[in-house]
């Protein structure tokens, strides 16, 4: 999705705009890519916070590359420093409740 032109989405959202959808997409995406790089050591009751800190990193990381490249490279798509911060909030959200996961002992 974050490769996609401009053109492939809807340019009259309506409400959708009103509740920012687009950010909370954006929170979603990257929750749900931490909370999968992190899957097998959740699903083994072995978490590693060390390497579930490095795929958060790697995942804001990513966030803020994929805005240059939609800026440069991709038709129709521009920088948005709102998707950039929504991409974080997304990945350290996953983070948290990997930590409480690990804290609580539900996985372990």
């Amino acid at each position: 999705m974050l490769t996609l032109p401009g053109s492939a989405f809807p340019s009259d959202t309506g409400w959708l705009d009103k509740i920012h959808f687009d950010k909370i997409v954006h929170i979603g995406l990257f929750f749900t890519w931490v909370i999968l790089f992190n899957l097998s050591d959740i699903l083994k009751r072995k978490i590693n916070l060390q390497k579930a800190l490095k795929f958060t990193i790697a995942a804001i990381i990513y966030g803020v590359i994929m805005e240059f490249v939609q800026k440069n490279f991709i038709p129709n798509r521009g920088f948005d420093p709102g998707d950039m911060i929504a991409n974080a909030v997304g990945a350290i959200a996953a983070f948290i409740a990997v930590n409480y996961l690990n804290k609580k002992r539900l996985v372990k």
